[in-house]
């Protein structure tokens, strides 16, 4: 019982601390628009490394697969329906570009 109550409270805080409306500014890039929306959560360890934390599978490295999970969100992923059009692509752009799996 405590175990369940620890994870929803985990997966509370951790949604929480991701904002569902961000709307990226008129003169942002990918990395801009990565650091305020995705590395609250998707932070490499240690710290000091350079981003390259995504380990995408070969099948879900494009841009369509991007765009659809940061709108739809996942399972303590909160969707970011206000990333779109040029913002989309400038973020897939850099999620894909510090791919592990290039």
């Amino acid at each position: 019982m405590k175990i369940n109550t620890l994870l929803i409270l985990s997966s509370l805080i951790t949604l929480s601390a991701c904002s569902n409306d961000y709307t990226p500014p008129k003169n942002i890039d990918g990395e801009g628009i990565f650091k305020m929306t995705c590395a609250k959560c998707h932070s490499p360890e240690p710290a000091s490394q350079p981003l390259a934390i995504f380990n995408l599978a070969p099948e879900n490295a494009n841009a369509s697969y991007i765009a659809n999970k940061v709108h739809g969100g996942g399972m303590t992923m909160p969707k970011f329906p206000n990333i779109t059009g040029d913002k989309m692509q400038l973020l897939s752009n850099y999620v894909l570009k510090h791919n592990e799996k290039k």
